[in-house]
């Protein structure tokens, strides 16, 4: 019963990331980096007590004596699986085109130039295309509820 508590609200606590996307949370008040740090925060908590009811579960299972192969086999199992998601997530970003470019802008005497030869100083500028990122974020969170 606890552990599907937490599997709940481990599957809808990271659509809050459509709040900061939209900037809902500029609206009521709250900060940008306040709300993620918040929300990361939770989102980890509950990645954490799953493992964690996970752990118990296999204690009780496990035969005498061996518990800390179960443990190590549990905690490999979710560290492949994590290494997993962030592959997956990666693919998710490439399909829904989210991408960031960046410029370099090259000065010589005043006058900008897209490559030149030992110019004065240089600035650069990160243009990002974020159109399709909720579209990223629930995609993404529904394959948590994937087995």
């Amino acid at each position: 019963s606890l552990f599907a508590i937490w599997t709940f609200i481990a599957s809808a606590i990271p659509y809050l990331s459509l709040l900061l996307v939209f900037r809902v949370n500029v609206d009521i008040g709250i900060p940008d980096f306040l709300f993620a740090s918040v929300d990361t925060m939770i989102t980890r908590i509950c990645i954490d007590m799953l493992l964690l009811g996970t752990a118990v579960l296999y204690a009780r299972i496990c035969p005498p004596g061996i518990e800390a192969i179960f443990f190590t086999l549990l905690t490999s199992v979710a560290t492949i699986g994590e290494v997993l998601s962030y592959a997956l997530s990666a693919f998710f970003i490439n399909i829904f085109d989210i991408q960031c470019t960046k410029i370099i802008y090259n000065t010589f005497d005043g006058l900008v130039m897209s490559s030149g030869s030992s110019p004065n100083y240089s600035y650069d500028e990160l243009i990002c295309d974020f159109d399709n990122l909720w579209l990223l974020i629930i995609a993404v969170n529904l394959t948590t509820l994937v087995p």
